[in-house]
């Protein structure tokens, strides 16, 4: 691979352009990768694909759904449980609701 300095780097982006060629063929003949020779036209561009998110760029999203819940009906009463704690307390609820009858 061959390095070149910026002041080539510019000149070969200038020597593109007046061809009037599409960048593809032009780096073809050149021997020049497209993805190198991108990076050096559009450097602006690439610093921007390439660019380190800042922690503040972030907007911190708030849980504003309402949390799940279980709720147990029966003879038109309503027990609302969250859903974290259900499993344990269904395990002592049914039992109990189970002895009545319908």
């Amino acid at each position: 691979m061959i390095r070149r300095t910026r002041e080539e780097r510019e000149a070969l982006v200038k020597q593109w352009r007046a061809s009037g060629k599409k960048m593809t063929a032009w780096c073809s003949e050149q021997q020049i990768p497209v993805t190198t020779f991108c990076g050096w036209a559009y450097p602006k561009r690439s610093l921007k694909r390439n660019k380190i998110i800042a922690r503040s760029d972030f907007t911190e999203l708030k849980n504003e759904l309402p949390t799940a819940k279980v709720i147990i009906e029966w003879r038109g009463c309503k027990i609302h449980i969250e859903a974290e704690t259900a499993s344990v307390i269904l395990e002592k609820c049914l039992p109990i609701i189970g002895r009545f009858s319908c």
